[in-house]
């Protein structure tokens, strides 16, 4: 069983031993619910079983989920060659035709994507069982140990520069450019950005495992290859919105508006804009003109008759807003 205070550096320590001895077998993981083993053969991971989807069914489901194939007859094999057979046969005569290339590393890519998702400081059980390597099919990849372990550190150096490149909500659109030194990952989502796209549209496109995804769309903003749309910008083109307006935004607008009128009036009836605001923030359910017409008749008793013309004004143009914000 795990250490429950080291279960990441258990396992990883396990891994690595095994790799460097050149065992045969497989280290599962116990999670609540589900189990994750990764095979290794001589010492390299040729497989990561997942209890909750098979490897086949995870590679269907993101060919789907990239455009690549569309839904018809569910693919049930579980063998790799006799998947990319019925694969190739469905995108035969699209454009991008599933080539054995293209195929390998999308398999690779999966198996990636499982290592590196792993969510040890949830496992409750490891230990490993001795097998001998079984026949595999030429699509299987061979991970080196090293490599991924280093990889899961440079992971950790770049997550914060990408975050700050690409603030969550954002998209990014291609542009005009050579592609004289891209890598072929580079290359490959680089292909994917044909318009201005949010970024994880983009990442379900290149079929790459998150870590590979991110380095390559960071390497291709840093070449000026792609520009960022602002957060808010994405949302407003790509994402559904409410028709309903926030609290927080029409108590925003409200005080702007009071903060527009005559500063004199505004010192004067600073609490009754304080208190639309907070009728607003509280009580956004309400009909917009009832819930102001409330707050207002309220106040009239401390307004000069001046004060309350300028007043009135100031809640019509706010009735003018609130009415064509509610119907956007």
């Amino acid at each position: 069983m795990l250490p429950a205070s080291r279960p990441i550096e258990s396992f990883t320590t396990r891994l690595r031993g095994l790799a460097q001895r050149g065992s045969s077998g497989a280290l599962r993981l116990d999670f609540r619910g589900y189990s994750l083993a990764v095979v290794l053969e001589r010492g390299s991971i040729v497989d990561v079983v997942d209890s909750r989807e098979s490897l086949t069914e995870e590679i269907v489901r993101r060919l789907i989920e990239a455009g690549r194939i569309t839904r018809g007859e569910p693919i049930t094999t579980s063998n790799l060659d006799e998947l990319f057979g019925e694969l190739s046969e469905i995108s035969g005569e699209s454009r991008d035709p599933i080539d054995p290339v293209f195929f390998k590393r999308v398999v690779r890519e999966c198996l990636l994507e499982r290592l590196f998702s792993l969510e040890l400081q949830t496992a409750v059980g490891l230990r490993f069982s001795v097998a001998e390597p079984q026949p595999r099919s030429s699509y299987s990849p061979h991970i080196d140990v090293d490599n991924l372990f280093a990889e899961c550190a440079a992971r950790e150096l770049q997550s914060g520069a990408f975050l700050r490149a690409f603030p969550a909500g954002s998209s990014v659109r291609p542009l005009n450019g050579g592609t004289r030194g891209l890598s072929s990952l580079e290359y490959g989502v680089l292909r994917c950005c044909t318009s201005s796209l949010p970024v994880e549209v983009i990442y379900h496109r290149a079929l790459l495992s998150r870590p590979h995804f991110e380095e390559a769309l960071l390497g291709l903003f840093e070449r000026g290859c792609l520009e960022v749309d602002p957060p808010a910008c994405a949302q407003a083109v790509n994402a559904p919105q409410s028709a309903a307006c926030s609290g927080n935004e029409i108590a925003r607008a409200l005080t702007a508006i009071v903060e527009a009128s005559d500063e004199a009036v505004y010192r004067t009836n600073e609490f009754v804009a304080a208190s639309i605001v907070e009728r607003a923030e509280q009580d956004i359910a309400a009909p917009p003109l009832t819930s102001l017409l409330t707050h207002a008749i309220r106040a009239i008793p401390l307004l000069t008759v001046v004060q309350l013309l300028l007043f009135a004004s100031t809640v019509g143009a706010a009735f003018v807003w609130f009415e064509a914000a509610a119907r956007l």
